[in-house]
């Protein structure tokens, strides 16, 4: 009945473990037959036996699939190029139109030439696909080699690397070049709508234009009363008290519906000033020029000023979620729960330090103890498992478990994203209260919510899960309540008396939450961090240097909390980044917009000169139009922008990098002004004989 040797290897630890109790430190099992030719029962020696390959494989899935959240935000970047194709593309057919004129004249089809210029599209959309695919794979090891750099603290090891297939190029190729196609023949199809006579006279700027009728208007108020009546039942809504959570995403909902009823206004201010006459006898006939040019397409100024107000929506809203707890003061029902410093050790403390006669033996000083007297300390018992919190790119199998005594569960507090009524007064609500008590059932356990559904991947409250007890075996246990964002990120959350019954040999404490008073006098010095109160940095010396045996790791809780946020802030980089990729495309339609506009206007613009108008006189006209769509663009997507983090602006938590975005306006400004002009003298440097003849 020996164990056959081949089955089993010692794995032998002499330099970090090894003992007078032997140098052995784990059994590597082989084969699954061992078990059969053991003659003892495994789980009462107190052996379990670990699928080391399952688990292994199971972990490396990620806790978090974040393609589909990629992909959502990425189809901002995918629209805004699809509108730039369009209207490049455009542009193009519009120098073309003496083209497509004579074609049309010599008995072609609408079809045909359609099909032609869409072939044409086609073959250099393909090619821009592939030019593409190999831009994104680029794109991504840009990304990946940040995550391993810059914002390394997301992912704590950089080990990341790079994997692209043939299949996901292609996939990409072949996406972007049917779009670009479907966005072509959109394009081509309405420059078919012209008359042989325009497109051979270069006149294709108005053949479409029809006259503005009043129902046009009424729809459009229609439109814009429903969006604000939607805008107002939401408001409703948030003002009745909901989850934070929810909160959150509906004022960005409501955000993007203010966005789209904006720019809803702004196009219809653009029909009024297309059909009025802004131009009168007195000063400023310049500027209302300029607006009358920006008004000449409602549509397609529109379009140019959605992008901007798009991209910068996407960037101020999306950078306003940024979190930096670390100099939160304790809030009881707050992330922190009221609560100065977390301290957590490797080894188990068997003492506990909310007992002033434990504190005695450990070696602080007098002072130390006083003031130690005067704090709230709390012990939790400690079993080890997998880190469940953001931090961890694997995916967790047995998360870490932390049992709570009495007297924290009944001192209370933190902020809760999802919990029951245990009193009917809200005031003393608590709750903690919902896994004290012995459960016949599962047993009761309480979460922080990302932990829930971005780690563990399960429900809301009231969901059952499972983990393993000490012998291995599966432990069903109910979600009673969910933290909204906490020191506990990653922690499964019970009764000590639960934790002690189903898992008996944890011994000790491992963690120790310390809510330590404020400072009210220079009596007590000692050696302190910049920026934490006096006493705080006196107590987390103490427990540095009493604890240093047990391998503590003493931080304030607003540390804790931001090192938890930074994987979030860290992915709030990445969208960002592809807000300002988004913005990048954005200015590019609008110096689009403004090509296409300054050819269409070679007649006017020659007429203008032949009576007098000097070319810096235009110049400053044109620069006015190109200010008009830019702050247009630029006001909707600020003003949508602040409504979607109203919440987080008026709770002191937003973090809106005010200087970035002011520098962000002044370049887009500069960008914005300098393609104008470039658009602008290319046009005016053509010469005009020829278009003065058309006008």
């Amino acid at each position: 009945g020996a164990t056959p040797k081949a089955f089993v290897s010692l794995a032998q630890g002499r330099r970090l473990w090894g003992n007078r109790f032997g140098e052995t430190t784990s059994l590597r099992v082989a084969a699954e037959k061992i078990q059969e030719s053991l003659k003892f029962d495994p789980a009462a020696m107190g052996f379990v036996f670990q699928p080391l390959k399952q688990q292994g494989l199971a972990a490396s899935r990620g806790a978090t699939a974040f393609e589909g959240l990629f992909m959502g935000l990425s189809f901002f970047i995918v629209a805004a190029a699809v509108l730039l194709i369009g209207l490049l593309f455009r542009l193009g057919m519009d120098n073309r139109a003496e083209e497509l004129g004579i074609l049309a004249a010599l008995g072609w089809r609408q079809r045909r030439i359609v099909r032609l210029f869409v072939a044409e599209g086609l073959a250099v959309a393909a090619v821009g696909g592939v030019l593409g695919s190999a831009a994104g794979a680029l794109y991504a090891k840009l990304m990946i080699d940040g995550l391993n750099t810059l914002w390394v603290a997301a992912i704590v090891v950089p080990f990341l690397r790079l994997h692209v297939t043939y299949a996901s190029l292609a996939i990409g190729a072949g996406g972007g070049t049917m779009v670009a196609a479907l966005a072509v023949g959109l394009s081509v199809r309405r420059i078919g709508l012209h008359w042989p006579r325009r497109l051979l006279a270069g006149q294709i700027g108005d053949a479409t234009h029809r006259a503005r009728r009043p129902q046009a208007a009424c729809g459009c108020a229609r439109n814009t009363f429903t969006a604000t009546l939607i805008i107002a039942i939401l408001a409703a809504v948030l003002l009745a008290g909901v989850g934070q959570e929810f909160q959150a995403g509906a004022f960005f909902a409501a955000g993007a519906i203010l966005l789209a009823v904006l720019l809803l206004a702004v196009w219809n201010l653009l029909r009024r000033w297309s059909a009025a006459g802004l131009v009168v006898p007195r000063h400023g006939n310049i500027l209302r020029l300029a607006a009358a040019d920006a008004a000449r397409h409602p549509g397609r100024s529109t379009l140019a000023m959605g992008l901007i107000a798009a991209a910068f929506f996407l960037i101020v809203a999306v950078g306003a979620f940024r979190q930096d707890p670390t100099g939160e003061k304790p809030n009881l029902h707050g992330a922190n729960g009221g609560f100065s410093l977390f301290v957590q050790t490797e080894l188990p403390v068997y003492h506990d330090l909310g007992d002033a006669a434990a504190r005695n033996n450990l070696g602080f000083t007098e002072a130390e103890l006083r003031l130690l007297g005067r704090c709230k300390i709390f012990s939790l018992r400690l079993r080890g498992g997998d880190d469940a919190s953001c931090l961890n790119v694997y995916r967790p199998g047995q998360p870490r478990l932390l049992g709570l005594g009495d007297s924290l569960i009944e001192r209370g507090g933190f902020a809760w994203a999802d919990a029951p009524k245990t009193e009917t007064d809200t005031k003393t609500n608590n709750p903690w209260r919902a896994i004290q008590g012995k459960s016949r059932g599962a047993i009761p356990v309480v979460l922080e919510s990302n932990t829930a559904k971005y780690a563990l991947h399960v429900g809301g409250r009231g969901t059952t899960f499972q983990i393993e007890d000490e012998q291995g075996r599966p432990l069903d246990v109910e979600i009673a309540a969910l933290l909204a964002g906490s020191l506990f990120q990653g922690d499964l959350l019970l009764h000590e008396s639960a934790l002690l019954r189903l898992y008996p040999n944890t011994s000790g404490y491992g963690v120790f939450l310390i809510a330590v008073p404020q400072d009210d006098g220079p009596e007590d010095d000692g050696p302190q961090d910049d920026g934490l109160d006096n006493n705080v940095a006196i107590v987390q010396a103490a427990m540095r240097r009493v604890l240093q045996d047990h391998g503590a790791t003493v931080e304030t809780t607003g540390r804790r909390l931001a090192s938890l946020a930074v994987v979030q802030n860290t992915y709030l980089s990445t969208f960002q980044s592809l807000g300002s990729l988004g913005l990048l495309l954005g200015t590019f339609g609008l110096a689009a917009v403004l090509m296409r506009n300054m050819v269409e206007r070679r007649s006017e613009l020659a007429l203008l000169r032949a009576v007098g108008f000097r070319r810096s006189l235009l110049a400053r006209m044109v620069a006015y139009e190109n200010c008009i769509l830019l702050l247009g663009g630029l006001g909707c997507g600020i003003t949508a922008a602040m409504l979607a983090v109203w919440p987080q602006l008026v709770s002191g938590e937003a973090v809106v990098p005010w200087s970035w975005l002011l520098v962000t306006i002044i370049m887009v400004m500069i960008f914005g002004i300098l393609a104008g002009m470039v658009a602008f003298w290319l046009v005016i440097s053509s010469p005009l004989m020829k278009a003065l003849r058309q006008e």
